[in-house]
C-alpha cells in the first residue's frame, strides 16, 4: 500500500490552469512509473484546496483532480481528504463536502462532523478536522470526537490533519494550539504516522516509539525558497517503510525524488500487548518473506497476558499441550516435552526450583539440544526451539523474566504455539511463586519464515496406517475412506515429507488382484506421479529449508494430489 501525500495546492479562479495541469500530467507520469496497476494507492489530500476561502476555487479544482483521475485510470485509488484553513468558506465547509463527494467513494461531512475513521485492509485512516472550530486563523483538534475514533481502531493508525504539531520559528502559527494532549492519545494508541500540510515544506520527526510526523509543502502554491512537492509514503507490515519526497525542478519540467526515510530494524518488535506484537511480526514476515535475527519482545502485566492468550490463542494453547506432554502424542512427530526431561526430572519443575531457591539464578535454563543432537542429527528431527531461560532481576519476584531462542521459526503458525507454550510454562510457575505480577518475554529467531500452509510436524492418519491395513481398505472398495485419508494429508500440508502413506497406497492399488479393474489405470496412474513427486520434494527439503526455495516444488506436489483427489472422486461417483 502506498499513500500519496498532497497539500496546499491553494486553487484560485485566476490560477494559470495550463502550468497546473502539466504538473498533474508529471505527477501521474511517475505514479504510473513507480506503482504497479495492482498496488493500492491512497490520495491523501491534506487541505487547502481553494484560496483564500472563495467558492470558486473548486470549479478549477474540479478540472484539475478530474485530470488525476483520467491519466490513472488504470491504477487502484482512493481518495481522502481533510480541509485546509483556506477550506472554509463563508464560515462552512459545505462546498468543501460537494467537493469531496465528486471523489471520495464513503459520503463523509465536515460540516457534520470534526473526524471521520476509514478502515483500510492494512491501517485505519483516521482524517481529522484541525479547522473544526472555524476560526482560519489557528488550528485545533476534536480531541473528543478524535479520542472516539480512536478507540474503534484495531489495526495501526494513520491520522491526517492541515495544521502541523508544532511551530518551526518564532511567530509560525501553523501548529494547533493542543499539541500536547494530542501527543498523549499519540503515546496511547497504535498511531504510525500523522499526516498534515499548512507548513509550505516537507517536514519529518518521529514522536512516541513507532509514529513519524510528515509534513509535506505545497503542490501548487508558490513559496519563495519553497519547491512545490508531494510524498509518496509506502507501508508495509502495517508500518510507514519508506517517505520519499519528490520535488517539481522547473529548468527540467520534472518531480526529482529524494528518499528521506527508510525504516531500519525490521527484525526488531516490542509492545504491551502479545497479541498485537504477535500481528506485527506475522505481517512483517509475510511482507518481506524471510527475516535474520529476530527479536520480539512484550512487557505486560501478567494478568493482562493471561487474558490476552486465552482470547487470541485460545486453539493454539490446546496444541501447545501436545507440544509440552512428556509423552510424544501419536498425532506429532515429535515434540518439545520430550526433550525437557532428564531421568526423573521435567524442565519445569528444575525451573521452578531454582527460582524458588534463588530468584536470580541464571541456571533456571531448559536446554532442548546438546552438540551431540547437532552434529549428529543428518536429517533427523532437531527441535527449532532451542533454549528456554527463566528468571527474576531481583528477590522480590515480581516480575518473571522469559527468554527463548529459537535456530528457525515459522511465525504463521508455529510462533503462536511457542506462545502459548510459555502461556502453559509462567501459569505453572505462578502458581508457585505467587508474587508474581508482571512478565516480560523475549523471543529471539536466527530465522523467522512465513508459510500460509503449515502443519506444525503434525502426522497424517494415512502415514500411521501400516500397509496391510491400508490393503484391506483397498480390497473391500472402501473408496470414502481412501478419499478421506488423502485429503487429510492434502489439507494438513505437511511440515514433514513423509511419502510412506502414498507408497503404501500405489503398492495396494496396483496389487490389487480382483479382476474388476476397479481402480482405473488413470488413479493408479495419478497416484504413481504424486509419490515420484514428493520424492523429488524430500530430496529438495534435505538440501534447503528456505521455503521460497522449495515453494514451486510444494505447489506441484499439492495439484498432483488433487489430480489424486479427483480421480477417486470420479470413483466415488460411479460406485
Amino acid at each position: 500500500m502506498r499513500i500519496i501525500q498532497l497539500s496546499d495546492f491553494h486553487i484560485s479562479s485566476k490560477i494559470n490552469l495550463d502550468e497546473c495541469k502539466t504538473k498533474i500530467s508529471i505527477l501521474c507520469e511517475c505514479i504510473n512509473q513507480e506503482c504497479n496497476n495492482t498496488e493500492k494507492l491512497v490520495f491523501i489530500l491534506c487541505g487547502d484546496v481553494t484560496d483564500g476561502g472563495s467558492v470558486d476555487g473548486y470549479e478549477n479544482a474540479k478540472i484539475l483532480f478530474d485530470l488525476i483521475k483520467l491519466n490513472l485510470v488504470d491504477k487502484q485509488i482512493s481518495y481522502e481528504f481533510v480541509p485546509g484553513n483556506h477550506d472554509l468558506c463563508g464560515g462552512t465547509f459545505s462546498d468543501f463536502d460537494k467537493f469531496i463527494t465528486l471523489y471520495s467513494s464513503d459520503e463523509y461531512r465536515y460540516e457534520e462532523s470534526g473526524v471521520v475513521l476509514k478502515e483500510y485492509d492494512d491501517i485505519n485512516i483516521i482524517l481529522a478536522n484541525s479547522v473544526s472550530h472555524r476560526d482560519h486563523s489557528y488550528g485545533k483538534l476534536p480531541l473528543e470526537e478524535l479520542l472516539e475514533a480512536l478507540a474503534k481502531c484495531k489495526k495501526p493508525i494513520v491520522i491526517v490533519m492541515h495544521h502541523t504539531l508544532m511551530s518551526r520559528y518564532e511567530g509560525d502559527f501553523s501548529a494547533i494550539t493542543n499539541t500536547y494532549k494530542f501527543i498523549e492519545l499519540i503515546e496511547k494508541h497504535n498511531v504510525i504516522a500523522v499526516l498534515h500540510g499548512h507548513t509550505h515544506g516537507y517536514s519529518d520527526i518521529n514522536v512516541s516509539k513507532e509514529c513519524r510526523i510528515i509534513g509535506v509543502g505545497p503542490f501548487f502554491k508558490k513559496v519563495d525558497d519553497v519547491n512545490n512537492q508531494y510524498n509518496m509514503i509506502s507501508i508495509v507490515a502495517n508500518q510507514v517503510q519508506q517517505v520519499d519526497n519528490y520535488r517539481y525542478s522547473s529548468d527540467i519540467d520534472k518531480f526529482v525524488m529524494t528518499c528521506l526515510y527508510r525504516r531500519q530494524n525490521i527484525n526488531i518488535f516490542s509492545g504491551l500487548s502479545t497479541s498485537e506484537v504477535y500481528e506485527s511480526v506475522r505481517n512483517a514476515t509475510f511482507a518481506h518473506s524471510c527475516i535474520y535475527n529476530l527479536s520480539m519482545n512484550v512487557q505486560t502485566k501478567f494478568s493482562d497476558f493471561i487474558v490476552d492468550m486465552e482470547k487470541s490463542f485460545i486453539n493454539d494453547i490446546e496444541k501447545a499441550k501436545d507440544w509440552q506432554s512428556l509423552e510424544v502424542p501419536k498425532t506429532l512427530y515429535y515434540n518439545h516435552g520430550q526433550y525437557m526431561r532428564a531421568g526423573d526430572s521435567d524442565g519445569i519443575s528444575h525451573v521452578i526450583s531454582e527460582l524458588n531457591n534463588k530468584a536470580t539464578s541464571s541456571r533456571a535454563i531448559i536446554p532442548l539440544i546438546n552438540f551431540n543432537d547437532v552434529s549428529g542429527s543428518g536429517d533427523n528431527f532437531l527441535p527449532s526451539l532451542d533454549i528456554i531461560q527463566f528468571g527474576f532481576s531481583n528477590e522480590e519476584k515480581t516480575e518473571l523474566f522469559c527468554t527463548l531462542y529459537l535456530r528457525a521459526l515459522e511465525v504463521n503458525h508455529f510462533l503462536k504455539i511457542n506462545l502459548s507454550e510459555i502461556y502453559i510454562m509462567s501459569i505453572k510457575i505462578k502458581e508457585s511463586i505467587r508474587s508474581i505480577s508482571k512478565i516480560n518475554i523475549t523471543i529471539l529467531a536466527f530465522k523467522a519464515q512465513y508459510k500460509e500452509k503449515y502443519s506444525c510436524f503434525r502426522r497424517a492418519e494415512l502415514d500411521m496406517l501400516e500397509e496391510r491395513t491400508l490393503m484391506k481398505i483397498v480390497i473391500k472398495r472402501q473408496i470414502l475412506i481412501i478419499k478421506d485419508l488423502v485429503k487429510e494429508k492434502f489439507e494438513l500440508s505437511e511440515t514433514i515429507v513423509n511419502t510412506q502413506g502414498i507408497i503404501y497406497l500405489y503398492n495396494c492399488l496396483k496389487e490389487d488382484d480382483n479382476d474388476d479393474n476397479y481402480y482405473s489405470s488413470e488413479l493408479i496412474d495419478s497416484c504413481y506421479k504424486l509419490m515420484k513427486d514428493m520424492e523429488f520434494l524430500k530430496k529438495e527439503c534435505e538440501k534447503t529449508s528456505n521455503y521460497e526455495e522449495i515453494s514451486k516444488i510444494e505447489v506441484q506436489v499439492s495439484l498432483q494430489m488433487e489430480d489424486l483427489l479427483n480421480k477417486i472422486g470420479v470413483m466415488e461417483g460411479l460406485k
